[in-house]
């Protein structure tokens, strides 16, 4: 292209341009009478108007400009697409900007770079996270999070470890007490911070092993404890995991309620596990006990009815991890002739809204119940808000849409002396 040609096709766009804001000017188009006007703007739009053969075969030659006809002779001009402005395309440098999306890129970090990520790698990658940001930065962001232990160093500098969950520390608490010959003494549970810190939440060390069907609390003299393993456990031989058929077991009550110790439906924990199978693992294991050749289930009624519901809509044949608990000890055998009270050798279980009403009110599905609970909470709401007195309706018990986030999985409340 030469020079002239080059300063030519420039002088067109200015005239163009004029075009455009004249066109913005009186709302998004200009009839073809008013071209004039742009000759007021630009001293040499005449000359190149007429050169290219009058207004409007100069805004036909333009791809900015669209010329639209009526059937009675006059045009008006209008921004075509390609002259519309261009705007800057966002780039979405982020999967998922929520902070769960947030923390779960933190965590595959920590699985790639091992036990520990820096605070400085963390700001470096992640500091422009909308969630982190909102935060207030990456380590307020770990603070704030139970996915994270943040661990400070000398001179400012700062590292995030993965908090280990209840499952992690009795799998670490396992295999500590397989290294050191099946015993592990109380006094070294307080030389592992990851541990001690996640067991701080249940009271201490002894209450949190106490609380998990996978470990043994054994009491020595002056107060001294060890733990040991259920299946190396001297003092009971005979108990111990093992995996069994679902089918297998059986409830050791005769009724179990509709929802969890901390307000979680039944249902709600099934729809997570459909949702997630892997779920199932993070659910502390059932006790169990042989009783006139069938097992039935002393801890965890409940959570065997969202099993067995899970086994018969996505795997009948689906196997689990539970703890065999020795009848001959005193306390299973208070706790099993406390809790056995099936009147139908545990195949089939009654739901219930509450165990205060359960001998006026049960009922033999899931379903009944549940719509049972929902008249009554929507009965209790529409009472609340007829009483003169504005009292509080805290009181109405929670319906399964009140569950977020499947509040069964978050609680801890799950030990093997729970009544569910």
């Amino acid at each position: 292209m030469s020079p002239k040609s080059g300063t030519c096709e420039s002088q067109e766009q200015v005239v163009v341009k004029a075009i455009l804001t004249l066109i913005k000017e009186n709302g998004g188009r200009l009839e073809g009478t008013q071209l004039s006007q742009v000759y007021k703007q630009c001293q040499s739009a005449s000359a190149i108007v007429a050169k290219s053969g009058g207004p409007r075969k100069f805004c036909e030659r333009h791809i900015a400009l669209k010329v639209v006809a009526t059937t009675d002779g006059p045009w008006h001009v209008e921004r075509s697409a390609a002259g519309a402005p261009k705007t800057k395309k966002k780039v979405q440098l982020f999967d998922d900007s929520t902070p769960a999306g947030a923390a779960k890129m933190l965590l595959g970090m920590l699985e790639m770079e091992g036990p520990k990520l820096e605070g400085g790698k963390i700001g470096l990658l992640c500091s422009a996270h909308p969630a982190i940001k909102a935060s207030g930065g990456p380590r307020k962001f770990c603070e704030e999070r139970d996915e994270f232990e943040v661990v400070a160093a000398s001179c400012g500098q700062w590292h995030v470890e993965r908090r280990p969950t209840e499952q992690d520390i009795v799998r670490m608490l396992s295999d500590l007490i397989a290294k050191e010959g099946g015993k592990l003494d109380s006094c070294r549970i307080g030389t592992i911070p990851s541990i001690r810190q996640g067991m701080s939440a249940a009271g201490g060390p002894r209450k949190f092993c106490e609380q998990q069907d996978a470990l043994v609390v054994v009491s020595g003299s002056s107060g001294a404890w060890h733990l040991e393993c259920p299946t190396q456990c001297t003092q009971c031989p005979s108990i111990g995991l093992q995996e069994v058929p679902l089918s297998q077991i059986r409830w050791s009550q005769d009724c179990i309620k509709v929802s969890f110790r901390n307000g979680g439906m039944l249902v709600d924990l099934l729809k997570e596990i459909t949702r997630d199978p892997e779920l199932m693992h993070r659910l502390p294991m059932l006790s169990v006990v042989k009783h006139e050749g069938q097992l039935f289930a002393i801890s965890g009624n409940r959570r065997l009815w969202v099993l067995k519901e899970y086994a018969a809509l996505n795997d009948p044949t689906l196997k689990i991890r539970v703890c065999f608990r020795d009848m001959e000890k005193k306390k299973w055998a208070k706790l099993f002739k406390m809790r056995f009270s099936t009147e139908n050798r545990g195949q089939q279980v009654d739901i219930v809204l509450a165990h205060k009403r359960m001998k006026i009110e049960r009922f033999s599905t899931m379903k009944l119940a549940v719509e049972a609970l929902r008249r009554q909470t929507a009965h209790s709401s529409d009472s609340d808000s007829e009483s003169a007195s504005g009292a509080s309706s805290s009181q109405t018990t929670p319906s399964s849409s009140s569950s977020s986030g499947c509040p069964a999985l978050r609680s801890a409340s799950f030990s093997s002396g729970s009544s569910d």
